[in-house]
């Protein structure tokens, strides 16, 4: 059992899934996982350019561009709706470290969140680094959440934000950037593998540094001046964790017992918790950093799609 979720464990608002990952998580998912981590210096590897971003049949693709940012906004829905009658909508911030990860990565994810959930999903592109730095990612995915809210008209209640690693620190950053304007929150956020605090201090950071293939040696300090600044590393709108989460919409975390982002999620689901927000943190123990971006055919990926599922109203599959 491992040691950082020890502490946890009977709280309330945490799942922890014991048993071994998949056979087809370590002969398919890890192996791939090591190959990315292995072919890019940068960390983390997991810059999905050759995933297959093809749209299926009976999906309907739109691409939008937001005016006041000129990034794409990719727009994707079921030609027949999975849930008629339903206003929701998914809004979708990708990870790749901040450095990666619009386009084919972009697209994919926001795939995946259309099979998961069957909701219509409009996923965000942001400018990256090094040529852009902190807050332009945040501004623009803030750019896109008013181009749904303010443009679209859709209603803040009924948008359902994700972010993967680097997409759901932008998307916690976006919901303490909307707390302190005062303006409405979303419905509900999902964070997948969320890098949540970048005072680089949590437990599994330097714990993990040996089990996460995609963070050999742990998480560099300096990494945050490759896109931001290390000086803004207490700020909620960079570390979300370092913010007040009163007063936020249900939660959903899932995170890897191997990954070194594990106690971003831990500590913060359980902060989130004690501040009287519905709160759920799913562990599964021996997976990595983001896993279901190595192949969402990975059985434990299905898993987190039924926990959203759930986390949604939807009956489980």
């Amino acid at each position: 059992m491992g040691i950082l979720v020890e502490p946890f464990l009977g709280s309330p608002w945490l799942v922890y899934t014991p048993d071994e990952p998949s056979r087809y998580a370590m002969e398919v998912g890890l192996p791939e996982t090591l190959e990315r981590s292995e072919k890019y210096p940068l960390r983390p590897g997991i810059f999905l350019d050759y995933i297959d971003d093809s749209t299926p049949e009976g999906v309907i693709r739109e691409d939008l561009v937001v005016p006041a940012s000129g990034q794409n906004l990719f727009y994707y829905r079921y030609a027949e709706p999975k849930h008629p009658g339903d206003p929701r909508v998914v809004y979708y911030v990708h990870g790749g470290g901040f450095i990666r990860g619009n386009g084919p990565y972009c697209r994919a994810t926001a795939l995946w969140a259309l099979r998961e959930t069957g909701l219509p999903v409009y996923a965000t592109e942001y400018r990256t680094a090094p040529d852009h730095k902190w807050p332009d990612n945040l501004d623009d995915t803030e750019a896109g959440w008013r181009y749904l809210t303010e443009t679209l008209g859709i209603e803040p209640k009924n948008i359902i934000t994700i972010g993967d690693s680097a997409g759901g620190m932008l998307t916690g950053a976006l919901g303490m950037r909307l707390k302190r304007l005062g303006d409405p929150l979303p419905g509900g956020m999902i964070f997948i593998s969320p890098a949540l605090d970048y005072t680089f201090s949590m437990p599994a950071h330097k714990l993990n540094a040996e089990t996460d293939p995609l963070f050999k040696g742990g998480v560099d300090p300096e990494s945050i001046n490759w896109w931001a600044s290390a000086e803004h590393a207490l700020n909620p709108e960079v570390s979300s964790y370092q913010g007040d989460w009163t007063g936020f919409p249900p939660l959903y975390f899932s995170a890897g017992e191997a990954e070194v982002w594990l106690s971003d999620s831990l500590e913060t689901g359980k902060k989130a918790y004690e501040s009287g927000v519905p709160v759920t943190v799913h562990v599964f123990h021996g997976m990595w950093h983001d896993w279901i971006t190595n192949d969402y055919e990975i059985p434990e990926a299905y898993v987190v799609g039924e926990d959203i599922r759930e986390f949604l109203g939807f009956p489980r599959q």
